[in-house]
């Protein structure tokens, strides 16, 4: 595909269905319990990105909503599709939950193939993609089936030091960071003025 979106995330009422303290699961069903919540949000963001990387054709775009670009795991993803892509631009619409910390990272020319005069730089693109591909896959399995209860476990830090260490988020692409999330940070300031003023809080 030429694109793929990434914006599928874990309804609120999701609920997790494991017996609760004090009360014995009657074994009726016959099915699995259900993934904690956090397990079953983050297993699946990675669910998305995993097929989004498969299925995209070089050159193509993603389209991947994150929250809090400055925080993990959204910092560590933003680096794989800036290291994977051509351009990449981060979006906050200022009619769409503007007061919060989400927003549309736009990766386009995701591995695209390199003219003669370009050194392979779409090569080293796809291998750092298959490389990606490979920690997305062990993670995912670790997110599925981990945890106590081998039902699934959340994202923890250290779990993407396989795209980038915080240590080189925090130095080499923190000027890279800041440039690309100014602003999305002005409109959510705007917005939580706004919001502010509205409730009270601000005059």
């Amino acid at each position: 595909f030429t694109l793929t979106l990434i914006d599928g995330h874990a309804l609120r009422t999701y609920a997790r269905a494991l017996p609760r303290p004090g009360m014995e699961d009657d074994g009726e069903s016959g099915a699995p319990p259900r993934m904690p919540r956090g397990a079953y949000r983050d297993c699946l963001l990675i669910t998305q990105i995993i097929i989004a990387l498969e299925a995209l054709r070089p050159g193509g775009t993603v389209l991947i909503r994150m929250s809090h670009i400055e925080c993990f795991p959204a910092a560590h993803l933003l680096f794989l599709f800036d290291s994977l892509a051509e351009r990449l631009a981060v979006v906050k619409p200022v009619r769409f939950h503007r007061s919060r910390g989400t927003c549309y990272v736009v990766a386009r020319g995701v591995c695209r193939a390199a003219a003669a005069d370009e050194g392979g730089g779409a090569d080293a693109r796809r291998v750092r993609r298959d490389a990606y591909l490979v920690g997305l896959r062990k993670l995912w399995c670790e997110l599925r089936f981990g945890g106590e209860l081998g039902t699934g476990r959340e994202l923890v830090p250290g779990d993407l030091d396989f795209i980038v260490m915080a240590e080189e988020i925090l130095g080499g692409y923190l000027g890279r960071l800041v440039g690309l999330g100014r602003h999305v940070w002005g409109t959510q300031v705007d917005g939580l003025c706004g919001l502010f003023r509205h409730k009270g809080v601000l005059e």
